[in-house]
């Protein structure tokens, strides 16, 4: 698939036009290639866990092999993944800020529940806020 060896358990990722990847693990299904993922809206708090295409999956959009600091796809990991991954299979528990695409699948393969896409939006968020107290401030000391 696009030049890529897939082996189940993989973390796939397909990059969005808003700037933002979605994410979900790679399984095969009777031999059937398909991605199970958080199906959520980026800005609703509605979706479940589902299994689909890849191509419904990636949407034509650009799409590769999610890399994990200190991880290898070994078959232990990809078993754990698939494991984790289809035992939540059809959950409705999504949040676009606190259990979303990203936050599953970086749990199915690493056993940490996180994102990368929140941490950054929070850390911009938070630099822009005290960058503009500080500049709030600095405007009202007097000279």
């Amino acid at each position: 698939m696009n030049g890529i060896m897939l082996k189940p358990g993989m973390a796939l990722y397909a990059q969005r036009a808003m700037g933002y990847k979605h994410y979900g693990i790679y399984a095969e299904i009777w031999g059937v290639p398909c991605v199970i993922h958080y199906n959520g809206k980026l800005l609703k708090s509605s979706g479940r866990i589902e299994i689909t295409t890849i191509n419904k999956f990636t949407m034509n959009d650009a799409w590769g092999i999610e890399k994990f600091d200190g991880i290898s796809y070994s078959d232990a990991v990809c078993r754990e993944s698939i494991g984790r991954a289809t035992l939540r299979l059809y959950e409705r528990q999504y949040h676009p800020i606190f259990n979303n695409c990203e936050h599953f699948t970086t749990w199915c393969v690493t056993g940490q529940h996180k994102s990368n896409q929140v941490t950054g939006v929070f850390t911009a968020v938070l630099f822009l806020s005290a960058a503009m107290f500080a500049r709030t401030v600095s405007q009202r000391v007097p000279s």
